[in-house]
């Protein structure tokens, strides 16, 4: 639980292209794992990729480990014995994460500068929801995309906000519902508002939700929320 991966998430496969140079940056710039959290869809998907123009070979880091003896000296050994060296290296690594933080949160704002629903969701069904968020908007409904392109770090900053003007969140989830685990933690954690309505639309098992099936819901939930008053 001490220790901390940069995790992106795309979702299509210009984004795959893009946050795995991404990641080799990250990885290079604070020495640290980052993992591109695709899906099977985008494993198989095809679509139009736009190549870079041009390629930086980034040759040897000072820091690297390549074998030979000007590079010996980079050799690490984590044996401590003492519980207080231990602890002075750990909270070297938590200055490291505090940084990650507050510097490489990312997220993707669709239709968010008045949304009252705001819908977050991340990877392939993301594609759903900004149809789903346009066909909301063509029925008079304000409702919003808010992609997490990070998954960690959560990007808050980008969410506060967003967050403060919205009346009902859906996530829209693939899975059993890690992101909104990771969006409760990350609202609880920057001390957001917790008291906005939090719901969720899953599947699992490679069933995607549809655009309609996201529309109804935030409708449904509006109706809800409506006949609750």
């Amino acid at each position: 639980g001490d220790t901390h991966a940069v995790v992106l998430a795309p979702s299509t496969p210009q984004d795959v292209l893009d946050l795995t140079m991404t990641a080799f940056d990250l990885a290079f710039a604070y020495r640290n794992p980052v993992v591109v959290l695709a899906d099977g869809y985008l494993a198989q998907m095809t679509g139009r990729v736009t190549l870079p123009t041009s390629m930086i070979v980034p040759g040897v880091p000072a820091w690297a480990v390549t074998g030979d003896r000007a590079h010996r000296g980079n050799l690490i050994s984590s044996i401590a014995l003492s519980e207080a060296d231990l602890e002075a290296a750990n909270r070297r690594l938590f200055q490291k994460y505090d940084d990650m933080t507050a510097r490489e949160g990312r997220a993707e704002l669709f239709e968010c500068e008045d949304a009252e629903d705001l819908v977050v969701v991340c990877n392939t069904p993301a594609r759903m929801a900004k149809g789903a968020v346009g066909a909301l908007r063509d029925q008079g409904v304000r409702a919003g995309l808010f992609r997490p392109v990070t998954l960690w770090p959560f990007p808050t900053a980008a969410l506060a906000p967003v967050l403060a003007r919205a009346r009902r969140v859906l996530v829209v989830k693939a899975s059993a519902g890690q992101l909104e685990d990771e969006l409760r933690l990350a609202v609880s954690r920057a001390g957001l508002d917790a008291r906005i309505p939090i719901t969720g639309l899953d599947h699992s098992g490679g069933v995607l939700p549809s655009t309609d099936e996201i529309v109804a819901r935030v409708l449904a939930d509006r109706t809800a929320a409506a006949s609750a008053a």
